[in-house]
């Protein structure tokens, strides 16, 4: 793997149940790639710490605070190493955002998930702005998934076809939907939407459009739930069942992480790989019924559909 980072956090207080969240990030430039567009962000509000791929420093913190609040992030940029370029700004646009809010009165008062949405529209208008303005940029995007926790809830925000995955005991669910020709076009008669090229044409992305949109669901969550975020090079070559048995079969999410880069190279590597596990545990349910609940007002392809250019995602 070319980098892999770690954090611990631990969230307890009088008004708060006792969380914690062990993750580890990973990415790989594949067997395939010249560059590495892949990006991934951890963040914890709670006492300003981050980690990115580009940031050389392994964090493993403890943390008792009454904010209860984390941030994880897969970026997916294109073309080429302009590509590394436009996943590394929206990361650094999500996570400078997020920080601005922390100390702002007025952005106290407003849902998280809004404040995610926010940050997500100042990152569109980054991205934009750069393609729109420099010539060396023009055509360049990138996909972005986050997952932002919230003491027992976490809210699941996508644009592109970055993936959120939710493992709870034996089973795998994909909560969100890539949002590409495929997913809402059926392919053509005889033809495999798997093995198309059509599966990977994206119908929105990071600083794709001026006024950008992301998908929200929310999920409530388990003990012992393990969360994954990933970009499309784990799963062009690793089918859910394959995923769910790596990380059932592992002794630690650390392991997990590897191995699962591991086999998607072992199986080709076609494209670079991204990956963050996040291992649920503490004073929630043991058994809770997988139940992601829409927050956005439509789905992407009704937003599509509507003609708008004014996107409110929530």
């Amino acid at each position: 793997m070319d980098i892999t980072r770690k954090m611990h956090i631990c969230y307890g207080c009088e008004k708060a149940k006792q969380i914690t969240i062990d993750v580890c990030a990973a990415t790989d430039i594949g067997l395939l790639r010249r560059d590495n567009e892949d990006n991934f962000l951890l963040v914890d509000l709670s006492n300003d710490s981050w980690s990115m791929a580009d940031n050389q420093v392994e964090q493993t913190i403890p943390i008792q605070s009454q904010h209860n609040r984390s941030v994880l992030a897969v970026a997916d940029g294109n073309p080429g190493s302009r590509g590394r370029i436009t996943s590394q700004l929206t990361l650094e646009t999500l996570r400078d955002s997020l920080f601005e809010y922390q100390k702002s009165l007025e952005y106290q008062t407003i849902n998280f998930s809004k404040q995610i949405d926010t940050a997500i529209k100042t990152a569109n208008e980054a991205i934009f702005k750069l393609t729109s303005s420099n010539n060396e940029y023009c055509g360049c995007c990138t996909t972005l998934t986050v997952v932002a926790i919230e003491n027992d809830l976490a809210y699941i925000a996508q644009v592109g076809e970055t993936r959120a995955y939710l493992i709870r005991g034996e089973k795998i669910v994909q909560i969100t939907t890539d949002q590409t020709m495929f997913s809402h076009i059926s392919p053509p008669e005889g033809e495999d939407p798997n093995k198309s090229h059509g599966r990977y044409v994206l119908l929105n992305a990071v600083g794709a459009f001026p006024k950008g949109v992301a998908i929200f669901h929310s999920l409530e969550l388990a003990d012992g739930d393990i969360l994954l975020l990933n970009t499309d090079g784990l799963t062009k070559m690793l089918k859910d069942e394959e995923i769910v048995k790596i990380i059932r079969e592992s002794a630690s999410i650390d392991l997990a992480c590897s191995q699962l880069i591991n086999a998607a190279n072992e199986k080709g590597g076609h494209d670079n790989i991204a990956c963050i596990l996040a291992k649920i545990s503490g004073d929630l349910p043991v058994e809770l019924a997988i139940t992601p609940k829409q927050l956005s007002k439509k789905t992407f392809i009704e937003y599509c559909e509507d003609g708008s250019e004014e996107f409110d995602s929530l």
